[in-house]
C-alpha cells in the first residue's frame, strides 16, 4: 500500500474509464498519495484491451500489437511481465480477385514500390500539410506517383489493390485516408511486435496497485458531469452515474473518442466550443477481427518445397508466411460484397513458438466489418448459428489456401470468434482514432485543423477541473495506439500533480 503523506493536500480525483489510459493515470496519482475513484461502465477493467477464450486459449479482442520498439514503455512492461512477443517478418502471400496466388516475385516488387510511395507520402504530408487541400486522399497521391513511375496499367492497378491493405492499419477504407493529415499516422520507430500470449499480463501489471489502492466502481455508467469555475466557492465536480452521484476536485475523462462524439456523457455547462469542434472533427475507425480455429494448420502441409505448385508460388522454407492478403475477391457469394481482407496465420512455431496454434485471424474494415458485425449482432456468441455465419463469410478466403480439401476434417473450423466493437456502446461504436479526408475545397477552407484539435482535447478544461486522456489525446507519434493511451494517462496525471503539489514537496520527484 502507498502511504498518504500529503497532509497539506486534500484532493479527490475521479477517473471515468478503467482502460489503459485510466489505469495508468490512476497509478501515477496513487503513487503521490492522491485519493482516486474510478468509474467504469463495464463489469471489468481493461476497456478495449480485452481477452476472450477460443478453444481454452486466450486471444486478444482489442490490440494484438506493440507498435514500434523505440522508447516504447509498453515494450518494457511486456518484458517485465514475461509476455512473449513475436516478429512476423515481411513475407506475405497475395491472392488476386479470382482467388489465384500471385507470383512471389511480382508481390515482392509491388510491395517494394508500395512502401516507397508510403514513405514519400509521409514526407510530403509532413512538409506540405498546410498546403494540401482537405479533400485529397492518400489514394490520389498513390495514383500520381504510380503514373510518374511510368508503370503499365495492369501493374498500377495491382499496386493500388495491394495498397488497400492500409485499411488494416487505419480501420477504414484506403480511399478515406487523408493525405493532409497522413503524417499523424506515423508510429514509433522500430518493429511492430505481435503479443503472442495476449495483453492480459500487461494490463494486470498496470492495474495491480490501482486495484489495491483506488476505489474502483464497476458497472457504473457516467451520464452527466456538472462543473463550476475553480474560483467558485466550494467548487466540486459532480458526476451523475447509474449508481448515484460522485463529487471530485479533478476529473479525468478517458472514455473512447466515439463516446465523446456521440455525447453519451454530457457536460454542464457544455464544453468549450473549441473542444466540441475538436471532437466533432476527429474521425473514428471501425476495425474488426475474426478468429477461425481448425483441428490442424492444413495450410502448412504443402509449403515444403520451392517453386510453383498447383496453388501458386511458395517460399524456399516450410514456413507459411504470417500475412496473407485477399484482393477484392470475386469468389464470394452474391449476397456478400467483395472486399479486401488481411489474414494473419498464427500457426508457425518459428514465429509464435509455444503459442503457435492452428488459427487464422482475419482483419476487417469498412464494408467487410459492417457486413460481419451486422450478421452476428443478434446471434449468441459460440452458438451454432453464430459459428455457421462466420464460417460462411470466410470460407471463400481460407478455401484458397494450400492443403485445403473440401469436406476434409482438418479443413472444417472447430471454433470461431469475432469482435463487434461497432455495436459496442462503451467502445463508442468503433475502434480507435484515424485521420480521414474532410469536406472539399482549397487548403485551409472547409477543413478542420486536426493536429490543433488533438492539442485542444489534450489540454482539456483545467479551469473547470476537467481533463481528457486516451489514444485520441496521445503524443502525435502514438495516436490511435495502446502505447499512446498509456502515455496520455500518465501525462494528465503529472499535470494534475504539478498543479497541486509544490516541486519542493518530498513526495515530488
Amino acid at each position: 500500500m502507498y502511504t498518504r503523506d500529503l497532509e497539506i493536500l486534500e484532493l479527490r480525483v475521479g477517473v471515468i474509464g478503467a482502460g489503459i489510459a485510466g489505469l495508468r493515470c490512476a497509478k501515477v496519482l496513487i503513487e503521490k498519495g492522491i485519493d482516486v475513484t474510478i468509474l467504469e461502465a463495464r463489469d471489468r477493467i481493461g476497456g478495449r484491451i480485452h481477452q476472450a477464450t477460443l478453444l481454452d486459449r486466450l486471444v486478444d479482442m482489442g490490440p494484438n500489437w506493440v507498435h514500434g520498439t523505440d522508447d516504447n514503455l509498453l515494450l518494457e512492461l511486456a518484458k517485465e511481465t514475461g509476455s512473449h512477443l513475436g516478429s512476423p517478418g515481411e513475407d506475405a502471400y497475395v491472392y488476386d480477385a479470382h482467388g489465384n496466388l500471385v507470383d512471389c516475385q511480382q508481390v515482392s516488387e509491388s510491395f517494394n514500390i508500395l512502401w516507397e510511395i508510403l514513405a514519400e507520402a509521409f514526407r510530403h504530408s509532413n512538409e506540405n500539410c498546410e498546403h494540401i487541400p482537405p479533400d485529397v486522399g492518400l489514394k490520389d497521391f498513390f495514383k500520381d506517383r504510380l503514373l510518374a513511375r511510368q508503370l503499365n496499367a495492369k501493374t498500377r492497378s495491382f499496386i493500388l489493390g495491394l495498397a488497400e491493405i492500409w485499411g488494416a492499419f487505419i480501420g477504414d477504407a484506403f480511399e478515406k485516408q487523408s493525405l493532409k493529415w497522413f503524417w499523424l499516422e506515423e508510429c514509433l520507430d522500430g518493429d511492430n511486435l505481435f503479443v503472442l500470449d495476449t495483453h492480459r499480463a500487461i494490463i494486470n501489471k498496470i492495474a495491480k496497485s490501482v486495484s489495491e489502492n483506488a476505489d474502483i466502481r464497476l458497472s457504473t455508467v457516467a451520464k452527466n458531469v456538472h462543473t463550476q469555475q475553480k474560483e467558485s466557492k466550494g467548487h466540486k465536480i459532480v458526476v451523475e452515474t447509474t449508481c448515484g452521484a460522485f463529487a471530485f476536485d479533478e476529473l479525468i475523462v478517458t472514455i473512447p473518442l466515439g463516446c465523446l462524439k456521440r455525447e453519451t456523457l454530457t457536460f454542464w455547462p457544455e464544453l468549450p466550443s473549441d473542444i466540441r469542434s475538436a471532437v466533432a472533427n476527429a474521425s473514428y475507425s471501425g476495425l474488426e477481427k475474426a478468429y477461425i480455429a481448425f483441428p490442424t494448420a492444413f495450410w502448412e502441409s504443402q509449403n515444403e518445397t520451392a517453386g510453383n505448385t498447383d496453388k501458386g508460388c511458395f517460399t524456399t522454407t516450410n514456413i507459411y508466411p504470417t500475412f496473407t492478403h485477399f484482393l477484392r475477391s470475386t469468389c464470394v457469394p452474391k449476397q456478400q460484397q467483395s472486399w479486401t481482407v488481411e489474414m494473419v496465420s498464427l500457426s508457425s512455431p518459428e514465429v509464435f513458438g509455444i503459442h503457435a496454434q492452428p488459427v487464422l485471424l482475419f482483419h476487417l474494415w469498412d464494408i467487410a466489418a459492417v457486413q460481419v458485425t451486422s450478421a452476428i449482432a443478434e446471434l449468441e456468441p459460440f452458438g451454432s448459428e453464430y459459428h455457421k455465419t462466420i464460417v460462411e463469410f470466410f470460407q471463400p478466403f481460407y478455401n484458397r489456401l494450400p492443403g485445403y480439401q473440401e469436406g476434409h476434417p482438418d479443413c472444417i473450423p472447430t471454433a470461431t470468434l469475432a469482435t463487434n466493437w461497432q455495436k459496442d456502446e462503451y467502445a463508442g461504436y468503433g475502434s480507435y482514432t484515424n485521420f480521414k479526408t474532410h469536406g472539399n475545397g482549397k487548403a485551409g477552407e472547409n477543413g478542420p485543423i486536426i493536429d490543433d484539435g488533438v492539442r485542444t482535447m489534450r489540454k482539456g478544461v483545467p479551469e473547470r477541473g476537467i481533463w481528457f486522456a486516451g489514444e485520441h489525446t496521445a503524443p502525435f507519434i502514438t495516436l490511435g495506439t495502446s502505447t499512446g493511451a498509456y502515455w496520455s494517462g500518465e501525462a494528465v496525471a503529472r499535470r494534475i500533480i504539478e498543479a497541486h503539489i509544490p516541486s519542493t514537496h518530498p513526495n515530488w520527484d
